[in-house]
């Protein structure tokens, strides 16, 4: 078992450097053992995924590479809607697991825990990059949801991989999330979540204000909300729209892509 787990980890260093040797390796262990299914199946995916990629036309790449350039410009302005545009188009033109995982991520960070749960799920069982990730998200939905069998199994995964692989991965503010979206009641007595769509609806209309040049009628809106607004994490995501305006002036009518 111990040269089991240390021919994973050769394996997985191998993905980076020679795509084919890895791939040829890990036939050749999972033929000869019965354990470290999760491992196994982690790097298959991994090794898919690369495949996938390096089977793409040139087109193709380019247009894989501007999408995520694209939607990690508009994450990081925070504007996850159009960031989730990018994604979705990315999925629509190439069918590459990781467009699962940001749309899955995109989903849980407007609150469409549906949508979340269904991209994570998919991300899980054929993506492996961003496996760990993935399943923090994941049982992120699982806790607001109470369910604890699968926050466990899930948590058992990630373990397996941390430790077979060692992986220094710690979860990220996730919690803090959860614990906002508990404060400010987005959560039912259930455990639901209740979306609060017209707030994020203002939002996205507060963004194309300021995309087609009606700054000082979006201003007074931002202006009003905010001193009006009792709820701290909405007062939060206000402020950051106020600080992070001039981007989308900047942006004036502009290609999605």
């Amino acid at each position: 078992m111990k040269e089991e787990k240390s021919l994973l980890a050769i394996i997985n260093k191998t993905i980076e450097l020679d795509l084919s040797t890895a791939n040829k390796l890990l036939e050749e262990l999972e033929s000869t053992t019965d354990g470290y299914k999760a491992e196994i199946k982690y790097l298959k995916n991994k090794i898919n995924e690369k495949k996938l990629y390096q089977s793409l036309t040139k087109d193709k790449k380019e247009t894989y590479d501007k999408v995520m350039e694209k939607g990690r410009e508009f994450y990081h302005a925070n504007d996850f809607y159009t960031a989730n545009d990018c994604y979705i188009f990315g999925m629509d033109i190439i069918n590459h697991p990781i467009f699962d995982y940001y749309i899955g991520k995109m989903s849980y960070k407007t609150w469409k825990l549906d949508d979340a749960y269904y991209h994570l799920s998919r991300y899980i069982e054929h993506g492996g990059e961003k496996l760990l990730k993935a399943l923090v998200y994941l049982n992120a939905i699982n806790y607001i949801n109470d369910n604890i069998e699968e926050i466990n199994k899930n948590e058992e995964v990630a373990n397996r991989i941390k430790i077979t692989f060692d992986i220094d991965f710690k979860p990220f503010k996730l919690d803090r999330y959860i614990e906002e979206s508990r404060i400010n009641n987005f959560i039912n007595k259930k455990g639901k979540t209740k979306l609060d769509e017209l707030f994020f609806y203002q939002l996205q209309e507060l963004r194309n204000l300021y995309r087609n040049g009606k700054i000082s009628i979006a201003n007074k809106i931002l202006e009003n909300l905010i001193k009006e607004s009792e709820n701290r994490y909405q007062t939060k995501k206000l402020q950051s729209l106020a600080r992070s305006k001039t981007l989308y002036i900047n942006q004036g009518k502009y290609s999605k892509y």
